[in-house]
């Protein structure tokens, strides 16, 4: 177990300078003029060759990139070329309102997945069944966005229950923080847990099928504690595996949903920083974003070498 982590975080570092330098090299082919984007159609050729000097784009790309990756050993995230704020202060600020949200969308796709998927696999092609396989399909089917739209439109405005948008932060209220998150994590959370929903129902139907549930069954154990000690544990490693693919769905997901309630997130910086080529914003947040990704698919390995001990062998 201590070694498969010990290589899991090894792989890291090796893996980060990938996404680094795919997503340098993309945003270089992509094209543009940085500098002239930022000072405007009216600025002189000369104007926009001052800029570029500022900024450093007058470099070679290797030069660019090195001087860039040198930034990150030292703990710094370089300076957004819009105006010219921290990167790192931009991220260590708007980071955890996306984290929170991410978190909500997960825990709305494991709960809701899961009991969903328990509850129609205990009778297959039963009235629960269908039900929950309609209800998946039409999630499946839906866009995030406008789920989104919909909650935000309808329990927000029309009915007043949640906040339709804007943001409290928790040092102010936590009541508040957690009413305004609840709409946002149910529309990243809702297509996520029909996929959880299907592969948990699937791996349960194969476990209450196999030999040794037949065995447990025929020794006398029945209901909650059968599927407790036999069924759910031998589903977790796919269910898992489908729940890191979905974190990192959700987490991307969430730059979109920011925009529709409003709130202070990642996304309210990447958006403006693509429209104008930042390339440190964009650099900083896609590492940021991958060092999440890859801890997720950790904490996923993790999960499946518990609940199967043939993978820790």
């Amino acid at each position: 177990m201590y070694k498969m982590v010990l290589d899991r975080l090894i792989w890291l570092v090796p893996m980060l300078f990938l996404v680094s330098l795919v997503t340098f090299l993309m945003l270089a082919l992509a094209g543009g003029d940085t500098a002239a984007t930022i000072l405007g159609d009216a600025a002189t050729p000369q104007a926009v060759a001052a800029k570029k000097s500022e900024l450093g784009l007058d470099q070679g790309l290797v030069a660019q990139y090195v001087h860039w990756l040198g930034g990150i050993f030292s703990g710094d995230f370089g300076k957004s070329f819009i105006d010219n704020s921290s990167v790192g202060t931009s991220l260590a600020k708007r980071f955890p309102v996306t984290l929170a949200l991410t978190i909500g969308g997960l825990l709305v796709a494991v709960v809701a997945g899961v009991s969903g998927g328990v509850l129609a696999a205990l009778r297959p092609g039963g009235l629960v069944d269908r039900a929950i396989t309609v209800l998946t399909s039409v999630a499946l089917a839906l866009p995030g966005f406008w789920i989104a739209m919909l909650l935000s439109l309808w329990i927000g405005v029309r009915l007043g229950w949640l906040p339709a948008g804007g943001y409290v932060a928790p040092s102010d209220s936590v009541i508040g923080w957690l009413q305004c998150l609840i709409l946002p994590s149910l529309a990243l959370g809702a297509t996520a847990a029909s996929s959880v929903a299907r592969q948990m129902r699937a791996a349960m139907i194969v476990a209450l099928e196999s030999d040794y549930v037949r065995t447990a069954r025929a020794k006398g154990m029945h209901g909650l504690p059968l599927i407790r000690r036999h069924v759910l544990r031998n589903c977790w490693g796919p269910v898992a595996t489908i729940i890191g693919f979905q974190a990192a769905t959700i987490l991307g997901g969430s730059i979109v949903i920011e925009a529709i309630f409003v709130l202070p997130g990642i996304g309210g910086m990447v958006v403006p920083a693509v429209q104008n080529g930042d390339y440190p914003v964009i650099m900083g947040t896609v590492l940021l974003v991958a060092v999440v990704v890859l801890l997720v698919n950790l904490l996923v390995d993790l999960i499946y070498s518990y609940a199967d001990p043939r993978v820790r062998a």
